[in-house]
């Protein structure tokens, strides 16, 4: 079963996911539902992606392979992805997976696209 547990909109260049508050991750599917709705029409213009997680209370390795997911499809762009807003027990999953050092975090949704979008 996928719950719908993002939301995506554009800021510039750049297409900002946010995940939202669930109790549980539910990803079976979610990563080819989400890369699917990323190759909407809308979208195509778009080469970077953040990732907002201010919502985020509650992540498996499930949600790891999503990201990783569209961490390539920036790649396929030439474009460059980021997140943003980590509550504490995501930075410590990052640190801990040494995922800290693959992606650019930023503190702020603004800061993160003020460098992503070169404003």
């Amino acid at each position: 079963m996928i719950q719908t547990s993002y939301e995506t909109e554009v800021e510039a260049d750049t297409i900002v996911v946010g995940f939202r508050e669930i109790s549980r991750f539910y990803c079976d599917g979610l990563g080819q539902e989400l890369q699917a709705e990323l190759e909407r029409e809308e979208f195509a213009r778009c080469k970077h992606i953040l990732v907002d997680c201010a919502q985020l209370h509650y992540a498996n390795s499930q949600f790891v392979e999503v990201l990783l997911r569209l961490s390539r499809l920036c790649e396929e762009k030439e474009g460059r992805f980021a997140l943003c807003c980590l509550q504490d027990f995501l930075q410590q999953v990052f640190q801990v997976t040494r995922l800290e050092s693959r992606w650019p975090v930023y503190a702020s949704r603004d800061a993160a696209l003020t460098e992503l979008n070169g404003s």
